[in-house]
């Protein structure tokens, strides 16, 4: 029935939504007025009042916060004091960690401000709040010149190349035939590629699942709603590689049998949205395009990232995680098989397939095959998105950011995104692959690498990631909903000098419970950076009882 779609509509026409448009749209729709408003309350995209004439989001999550989001809110705010017609609010992660304190004006990313302190960013923001019209051009446009190794592609013609090279559909539905379905999954297979999203799932096993189940249709899912806070790389592969993840999904079809793909993509990230779509119709005109490839764009949530909240979004519901199993491979869109990868794992597709799986091991370092692309945000000089060979030391990949930021050293590291545990700086030299971080005590995760430097109040850091956990939740599962709020008024209390040691031994507890009951991975992950400070940096935590006085 398309509510969601439907309610986007009827927010871009009116700016919010009108109770009396959502009694209309009810009648019209016959479905009961509950359930619209269920979903225009649970997705923070909706809102229910009249919008302010700019809205300026300032985010304030991980990277965010080590850059100052606070203090940058705070100045926001005193230069727009007294202007009713601007509202500066503090959101979750916006996706654009490499340009924090990240902000956007009525949905458009600003670029970098120079001079960069503080103060003089506030004034220019206030500036282009009061005059929106004066607010430069999409700051995220592709860098010139810059060349991908996972792109096959010399140039724009030779694009599709493994699309045009496969057989000709012969059915409604474009299924491969066997043969060359195997080549594909067995190159695939033999090359490793894993599910870069966090999960890291054998791409090749969940294909041929799929593949062999009896039921039709089938569907292919790009989940492109990364959210995590530090997590910004499917922006830029979007921004600059978009062919290789439209080649990539619809390789997946053609093994697959699907008779459609959907790409699942963050409402902030409106600008690569156009790239995106403009990639689509160019390949559709060119006619290599098997199948329908649609774009549909999120109301917003973090936990819209995990596959069955997806799923629940996709079927006009409230993005709710499901009990597993079934599974996605039998159970997924509507109830019938389908794929859902990751942006950067069908980037890979394209080139894995043109070069072979040998030349994909041979891009790893030592025991590590292929090449990721990581996030580097926080304290570093040059924020960014790196495409590394896995199994490149950790202190490689920040000294190409530039090292730490203002000539610090490091004093903590999250590897792989807001959930990973923190790692200390004897940890730099670990190789930057799934096992090898595993065995260090954390994870590659997201691809999202997270600096801090000397200096920095950890525990503070770890408490606005347990926060950002807190605010995400969706509330489904007692668990989550509960003990992230439980863990919050805890780390309050010690960061205000009221803790004691009591309540800091509470915490493994209270994280154990949400690993084992939480329905899906945002409570199971919540409270890791706090766990890995009393693991491996009680001396940050052991100072909160000290100075409170409450050591009992």
């Amino acid at each position: 029935m398309a509510l969601i779609k439907e309610l986007y509509r009827l927010q871009s026409e009116h700016g919010y939504l009108r109770s009396d448009d959502l009694r209309e749209l009810a009648a019209r729709l016959r479905v009961p007025l509950y359930r619209l408003e269920g979903l225009a309350s649970f997705y923070p995209h909706f809102r229910n009042t009249p919008p302010p004439r700019v809205q300026v989001e300032v985010c304030r999550d991980m990277s965010c916060h080590l850059n100052r989001a606070a203090e940058f809110t705070a100045a926001l705010q005193a230069q727009l004091d007294g202007d009713k017609d601007v509202e500066v609010a503090s959101v979750s992660c916006l996706g654009r960690c490499d340009n924090a304190p990240a902000a956007c004006i009525n949905g458009r990313p600003l670029p970098a401000v120079v001079p960069a302190s503080t103060q003089e960013r506030a004034r220019q923001v206030a500036d282009w709040a009061r005059d929106p019209a004066a607010l430069p051009e999409d700051p995220s446009a592709p860098a010139a010149g810059r060349k991908w190794r996972i792109d096959p592609y010399d140039d724009a013609e030779q694009r599709y190349g493994i699309l045009r090279g496969l057989p000709e559909a012969t059915e409604t539905i474009p299924r491969l035939d066997d043969r060359p379905a195997d080549r594909i999954l067995k190159t695939l297979e033999e090359a490793g590629l894993r599910g870069m999203g966090g999960a890291g799932f054998p791409t090749a096993t969940k294909w041929r699942l799929v593949r062999g189940q009896a039921a039709t249709p089938r569907y292919v899912v790009v989940n492109a709603d990364e959210s995590e806070p530090g997590t910004f790389k499917d922006r830029v592969i979007l921004a600059e590689l978009p062919h290789l993840v439209v080649e990539g999904a619809a390789v997946a079809a053609r093994v697959v049998g699907a008779e459609k793909v959907i790409i699942y993509l963050r409402h902030e990230y409106e600008p690569e949205h156009q790239v995106l779509a403009a990639e689509i119709e160019r390949a559709r005109r060119a006619g290599v395009l098997p199948v329908p490839v649609e774009i549909f764009i999120s109301p917003g949530g973090y936990i819209l990232g995990e596959e069955t909240a997806l799923l629940e979004a996709l079927e006009d519901r409230r993005g709710e995680p499901r009990n597993k199993p079934p599974f996605p491979v039998s159970h997924g869109l509507h109830g019938k098989p389908t794929v859902i990868n990751n942006v950067e794992t069908l980037a890979m597709v394209p080139a894995i397939l043109s070069h072979g799986a040998s030349w994909w091991h041979q891009q790893g370092v030592g025991d590590s095959a292929g090449l990721k692309f990581i996030a580097v945000s926080g304290h570093v000089a040059h924020p960014g998105v790196h495409e590394v060979a896995l199994g490149t030391p950790l202190s490689q990949l920040l000294e190409d950011a530039g090292g730490v930021s203002d000539g610090r050293t490091l004093a903590a590291v999250a590897p792989g995104g807001a959930s990973s545990n923190f790692l200390p700086p004897d940890a730099a030299s670990t190789p930057l692959d799934f096992k090898a971080m595993e065995a260090a005590g954390s994870m590659l995760g997201s691809g999202a690498v997270v600096v801090m430097a000397d200096g920095t109040d950890l525990v503070a850091a770890a408490a606005n990631v347990v926060a950002f956990f807190r605010n995400e939740s969706c509330g489904k599962c007692v668990p989550c909903r509960t003990g992230t709020e439980k863990a919050v008024h805890l780390l309050d209390d010690l960061q205000a000098g009221r803790g004691n040691r009591a309540q800091i031994e509470l915490l493994p507890q209270l994280g154990e419970t949400l690993r084992l009951t939480s329905i899906c991975g945002l409570g199971q992950v919540a409270l890791n950076p706090i766990l890995s400070l009393l693991d491996r940096f009680p001396e940050a935590v052991a100072a909160l009882t000290r100075e409170s006085g409450s050591g009992d």
